[in-house]
């Protein structure tokens, strides 16, 4: 067997036992927590067990500076990321 047949074996095996390893009941990756994008979104999601909300600023091209409190554990929409100069991020401040 040449090593290139060889190597284009091994490739082959691993990338099945990869696919196979995975279960088909696999749970969802976790929520994404701080600024993020989701699709052509631009959202913040305060993940937190202490029950504290917490004032956040992002800022767009043609809107502003965009600041809003966001709740323990909750998810919001901040703008259009076609937009979005900078990701909505934590200011330090409690609301």
């Amino acid at each position: 067997m040449s090593r290139l047949t060889t190597a284009l074996t091994i490739g082959a095996l691993a990338i099945g036992s990869a696919f196979t390893s995975i279960p088909a009941n696999a749970s969802p990756t976790p929520q994404e927590c701080g600024g993020y994008k989701k699709g052509d979104e631009v959202r913040y999601r305060h993940c937190t067990s202490e029950g504290t909300s917490v004032k956040v600023r992002a800022r767009f091209l043609v809107t502003g500076v965009h600041i809003q409190c966001v709740g323990p554990n909750e998810d919001v929409y901040f703008g259009d990321a076609g937009f979005v100069i900078e990701m909505p991020a934590y200011t330090g401040q409690l609301c």
